[in-house]
């Protein structure tokens, strides 16, 4: 099962899903948004898998929605205590995916520097510093990204955003020797 799915050797199409360590600064509407969201794309799109991966140390979906995402055929919640899942990380799972939906998290530079197309959860929240990558804003919009990455042409549009968005957010060169810089300017 695992190391099918890390094969991809049915040649399905898997879209990972990222939750975030942070669950207790959301509403209780943007977590709400979140898991309907996750349930109708897969109810949606049922010859797709989707890949949802708990934070290791928050695991709030794993605790308060798990049970209705795990009678859903098509959609596999990872959690951290999982056996068979402990010794892959994040990295090892990149390569089988097609995209990536994340919420605001460092996952997301993760995935942009492995070149995967990434959309983010707002809903309602301020994510100007994660432009210009898809945003999930309403309902339309989970349906919207998985339709643009049955695309390939959607699919190379949405990359580039990810690399757009790692060129602003990312500063080229030594980080040790930046942050020491930028401290001894304050000195």
């Amino acid at each position: 099962p695992i190391v099918d799915l890390l094969n991809n050797s049915d040649g399905k199409k898997i879209i990972g899903i990222f939750e975030n360590l942070h669950w207790h600064r959301y509403s209780r509407n943007y977590r709400r948004f979140f898991v309907e969201g996750v349930t109708q794309l897969a109810l949606t799109f049922s010859h797709i898998t989707f890949l949802v991966k708990t934070h290791p140390s928050g695991c709030w979906l794993n605790s308060h929605e798990g049970k209705v995402l795990a009678n859903i055929h098509n959609l596999i919640l990872v959690k951290p205590d999982m056996a068979e899942w402990t010794n892959f990380s994040v990295n090892q799972i990149f390569p089988i995916l097609r995209g990536v939906i994340s919420t605001p998290s460092s996952v997301v530079v993760d995935a942009a520097r492995y070149g995967l197309p990434v959309a983010l959860v707002a809903e309602t929240l301020n994510i100007k510093r994660y432009s210009p990558l898809f945003s999930i804003n309403e309902y339309n919009d989970w349906a919207g990204y998985v339709r643009m990455l049955e695309n390939d042409a959607s699919v190379k549009e949405l990359k580039l955003k990810s690399a757009q968005f790692l060129e602003r957010a990312i500063v080229p060169g030594d980080s040790a020797a930046l942050i020491i810089d930028d401290v001894s300017a304050y000195l």
